[in-house]
């Protein structure tokens, strides 16, 4: 079946920016617009940082921006707007690429997570959570490029072995070199549908290694999983 196209038509229409603007003036136009008529800031910092797709889609209830090349990525980039994306869309990288989980190599950071979720939600937290998630594993992706040195990575938590609600709890935090100590540089706390579909939250980081320590905690059985997945951001 082919793709539907996209009906929704924005309120107000798409500014035109003059040939002779500067790109930080373009592009704060382009923010002003995008914040004001865009459903979400997921879309509205897409807008803001590449401007208009050159196609639209609407696919069931996500919706898909292409662009036929970006600098940024030296390619031609689709960017999948998920119903309540917050942050930053998921890209459609090259079939070859992949993106994995890792193994438990951070049992501290786990079972901080446990104690922490545990005290929160009154819970004893003394049987340690299973290592790995029931099914597919999570794992960490690029996402926008936002500058020269940010850019957001997006968390992916599939949820198709899960049923009901599910509680979420994650850090990541980057690793330290030799005799050092990591910093905590992003944290995520939520609850969610596992019949939503793929649970994903966005953080903007900076190049150098970092590990991402899960736990997710379906509410229906009370049984902890976790995954400690290391991942590098590149310059």
């Amino acid at each position: 079946m082919a793709p539907q196209v996209a009906v929704q038509a924005p309120v107000v229409p798409e500014p035109q920016i003059s040939p002779g603007a500067t790109p930080q003036e373009a592009k704060r136009i382009r923010a002003d617009w995008a914040n004001a008529n865009l459903p979400n800031r997921a879309m509205a910092s897409s807008y803001t940082l590449y401007g208009p797709p050159n196609r639209k889609e609407q696919r069931g209830a996500v919706e898909i921006w292409q662009y036929d090349f970006l600098d940024a990525y030296q390619s031609r980039v689709t960017l999948e707007f998920a119903p309540g994306a917050r942050f930053a869309p998921r890209v459609t990288w090259p079939p070859q690429t992949t993106f994995e989980g890792g193994g438990q190599n951070d049992v501290a950071g786990v079972a901080m997570l446990a104690n922490e979720l545990g005290r929160e939600l009154h819970l004893d937290t003394s049987a340690p959570p299973l290592a790995g998630l029931p099914g597919r594993q999570a794992f960490v992706e690029p996402s926008l490029r936002i500058n020269r040195v940010e850019q957001f990575m997006n968390l992916v938590v599939p949820m198709d072995s899960f049923s009901g609600r599910v509680d979420l709890i994650g850090q990541i935090t980057t690793v330290p070199s030799a005799g050092g100590k990591g910093m905590v540089v992003a944290t995520v706390r939520d609850v969610f549908d596992a019949g939503t579909g793929t649970f994903q939250m966005a953080f903007t980081l900076i190049p150098g290694p970092h590990v991402c320590n899960l736990m997710v905690r379906e509410q229906a059985t009370g049984v902890m999983y976790s995954e400690s997945i290391p991942f590098q951001v590149s310059k």
